[in-house]
């Protein structure tokens, strides 16, 4: 059974985007987000088992199932989706430390960047406003799973970073999994990631180096962004 009630901050969060244009090849999705539509579509009433005559079922505001289909979607990046949990991630970073030792913290670095100048790319083309793009990518990330990623204040001269920032991101999926404690950061794909979006948003390479972890005991991760040089 899917239950379409969201907490209040994310209700507010989410109620906080206006519109919400993002262009993906020839397509664009349009979605106007205020407090009315979005109370009426996150009530506390649970929504029904997906029938044969349901067209789709609410997962949340960027992601439905489609029962006719049989799949999950994205309706950002118009694709097809997974939901995945910490015993199919583990399973995948524990073959990588296994198999491939400090390398496999690489590949996951480099993935991350891969996927987020994609992502960063797609965001600044449909939003030009770098920090509304940012308040976007933010909500995304947070529906998505990923966690709730919160950036520090940041200011652009001639389209460059004036000076370095910081992402915190609490109660990191990729931090959180297992019960060992390690001794430093764990949290390479999401360094890749927002490395990746920074240069996708801005157009040049950004270094990015986690400085807190969950895994390591904090209580929330951080990254550090700063301009390549």
């Amino acid at each position: 059974m899917v239950v379409g009630g969201m907490s209040h901050a994310s209700r507010h969060l989410a109620s906080s985007l206006l519109i919400i244009k993002l262009k993906v090849g020839k397509s664009y999705i349009k979605e106007f987000y205020t407090q009315n539509s979005l109370m009426a579509e996150s009530s506390n009433v649970p929504r029904k088992e997906a029938s044969e005559h349901d067209s789709t079922v609410y997962l949340n505001p960027y992601f439905h199932f489609d029962p006719k289909a049989n799949i999950t979607e994205d309706l950002v990046f118009k694709c097809k989706a997974i939901l995945t949990n910490e015993q199919f991630w583990n399973a995948i970073q524990d073959g990588l430390d296994v198999l491939l030792k400090e390398a496999g913290a690489v590949i996951l670095f480099q993935m991350g960047l891969r996927y987020g100048v994609e992502v960063g790319s797609k965001a600044k083309e449909a939003i030009p406003d770098v920090h509304q793009a940012v308040k976007f990518l933010e909500t995304y990330g947070l529906f998505s799973g990923w966690g709730k990623f919160t950036t520090s204040p940041f200011s652009l001269s001639m389209g460059h970073l004036t000076d370095s920032v910081t992402v915190k991101v609490e109660n990191s999926f990729f931090a959180t999994m297992g019960k060992k404690k390690w001794e430093t950061p764990r949290c390479f794909l999401i360094s890749g990631l927002l490395a990746g979006i920074t240069e996708g948003l801005l157009g040049e390479g950004h270094n990015c180096i986690e400085t807190k972890c969950m895994a390591t005991g904090s209580k929330y991760c951080e990254f550090l962004i700063t301009r390549r040089k």
